[in-house]
């Protein structure tokens, strides 16, 4: 047991431990099973963090939150949670803000979702990627685990396709491009990201995309498979469904469906009951409007075909057959992957969010109190707790 918990600690050792007590609590940015994701902000000069000794007091309130509390996600029930750090009283001061998730230890422990909740953090802690969500520092006291994430002010992509109903191919091919480039890079650690869905993409500042939540992010050896039956309904490739063993090809199976999403505004095959889509994905052939673009036409099927021979990023030459489509004959990857390109969408900028005045010293434990102690979260201590062992 001694050797899984020094395991565990070296695992988890390059993650910077954030003092809590300088973040300043705000807008709740989604909601799950185990936790919450809130907005918090800290003055940009007050980037000390503290170290593995200096733990926040096991005494104060906490909360828990994750958007994962069964491997298959409700499209309704998936949101982002975001927070935010800050600190002494200074006039005009920048401050940073930051997407924290709020997980209960109890909840967890419950669910049995501890190991769970401790791959997703160290398998994204040493995810570095432009377009990926950076983990900022974890925290923990007896009642929650804090993840700091990156705040992406943006917004989720799915927002994005609300609002317009649908996305021109320009956008499509833009955005399907950065995912293909996450995509290589996470398979090139022989990690499956398993659950994307605009939901899962956020809009950076720039333009350019985030992929976020990693709940179902997994490490398989070369030629493994993984038969967990996790996703959202609407994205989950026929041999997740038929139990037959998955690896990377389920990625891009996904990366077809969201293509056909951004472009139509919908998912091909709906359903109010998740058992029905099953059968319409197995058994149904995907429907394209009319006048659909051919060269979209032909990568949707390509991506989304049943056989795996046959499935593009799954072939010898790997992501190069889906790049060098006539879908993307006008996109140049590596301008994509330097950010040389202009976004012809660009999220308008909250100025009022960039430099904000900070509260009087002394309240951040007040704060805490009163912005998590509508979360119910017992505290968990001793040997009861597996987290304290972690950091």
């Amino acid at each position: 047991m001694s050797h899984m918990i020094q395991n565990k600690k070296v695992e988890l050792s390059k993650v910077q431990r954030f003092d809590i007590t300088k973040i300043e609590f705000l807008d709740k940015l989604g909601e799950g099973a185990f936790g919450k994701v809130k907005l918090g902000r800290r003055l940009k000069q007050e980037l000390d963090y503290s170290t593995d000794e200096e733990s926040t007091e096991d005494d104060r309130s906490g909360g828990a939150n994750s958007n994962k509390s069964s491997p298959l996600v409700s499209r309704k029930e998936s949101g982002q949670d975001k927070l935010t750090p800050q600190r002494k009283q200074s006039q005009g001061q920048e401050v940073q803000f930051f997407a924290i998730k709020i997980l209960s230890k109890s909840a967890l422990i419950k669910a049995k979702q501890v190991d769970h909740v401790f791959n997703e953090m160290t398998l994204q802690q040493q995810l570095r990627h432009p377009f990926i969500v950076n983990m900022e520092g974890i925290q923990q006291d007896s009642r929650s685990l804090y993840i700091m994430m990156e705040y992406v002010e943006g917004g989720e992509l799915f927002k994005l396709v609300q609002k317009f109903g649908r996305l021109d191919s320009g956008l499509a091919k833009f955005y399907s491009a950065q995912i293909i480039l996450c995509f290589e890079y996470l398979h090139s650690k022989q990690l499956i990201y398993r659950d994307l869905k605009p939901e899962n993409v956020l809009i950076h500042q720039s333009g350019y995309l985030k992929l976020s939540d990693f709940g179902f992010i997994k490490y398989l050896k070369p030629g493994e498979r993984t038969y967990t039956l996790c996703g959202t309904p609407e994205y989950l490739a026929p041999e997740i469904i038929l139990n037959k063993g998955h690896g990377k090809a389920v990625d891009w199976y996904c990366l077809g469906i969201f293509i056909y999403e951004m472009l139509v505004g919908r998912c091909p095959f709906m359903h109010e009951d998740p058992y029905e889509i099953f059968k319409m994905i197995i058994s149904q052939k995907i429907r394209f409007p009319r006048n659909f673009d051919s060269g979209a036409k032909s990568i949707i099927r390509h991506l989304t075909d049943h056989d795996l021979s046959k499935r593009y990023g799954n072939l010898r030459h790997g992501s190069e057959d889906i790049k060098n489509h006539r879908f993307y004959s006008d996109v140049n990857f590596y301008n994509i992957i330097t950010m040389a390109v202009r976004p012809s969408y660009v999220p308008q900028e909250n100025s009022q969010k960039k430099r904000m005045l900070v509260k009087q010293p002394g309240q951040y434990y007040k704060m805490l109190e009163e912005n998590l102690d509508d979360i119910n979260s017992p505290p968990v201590t001793g040997k009861d707790d597996p987290f304290k062992e972690w950091f």
